[in-house]
């Protein structure tokens, strides 16, 4: 998926591939960020028009809300009923700014859920296709000795290593 990108940043930068992906990875998730930054204070806008225009129609409608309190009078509906629809109506402000809270919370959650997924792919699709250099890369790490100790365990669970790992991720995909 972004491997020209990474392989364009060893050519021509010449940065060896492990710096070229993390500079991928970081100009990715820079470009969500800065989509987000341009794009959050525009949803906040539209939903303080929306409250607004929200407050504006709950104005009029405290002209026929007086009238059908009227009606109710005259039609002797118990004092408890009129009381909680005046009630209701002295609380629509406080309604309307939880309805608002309650989408921008949504929007905020959405957002973040996405830059995780998209930060779950990219690291995906990185490791599984570098997953033999990093392999190699770890395996660098020990002792020579244990080294070859290391390879024959991996060469004895290599079949059933894969397999744990993609149920695993079947298992995750189907909880989210």
């Amino acid at each position: 998926l972004l491997g020209p990108l990474t392989r364009f940043c060893e050519r021509k930068l010449k940065l060896r591939h492990g710096f070229a992906v993390a500079l991928v990875v970081v100009l990715v998730v820079a470009i969500f960020m800065l989509l987000l930054a341009f794009s959050v204070p525009y949803i906040i806008e539209q939903m303080t028009s929306l409250v607004q225009g929200l407050r504006g129609h709950a104005r009029n409608l405290d002209d026929p809300l007086e009238r059908l309190l009227t009606f109710l009078e005259s039609y002797n509906v118990p004092s408890s009923i009129i009381t909680s629809i005046y009630d209701i109506a002295d609380n629509i402000d406080s309604m309307l700014l939880s309805l608002a809270t309650v989408l921008l919370q949504g929007l905020l959650n959405l957002s973040t859920g996405l830059l995780a997924l998209v930060v779950v792919v990219i690291l995906l699709v990185y490791f599984l296709l570098a997953g033999s250099k990093i392999l190699n890369s770890i395996l660098s790490l020990f002792p020579a000795t244990t080294q070859l100790r290391v390879q024959g365990l991996l060469m004895q669970s290599g079949w059933l290593t894969p397999l744990y790992h993609t149920t695993r991720i079947l298992i995750s995909g189907r909880m989210v």
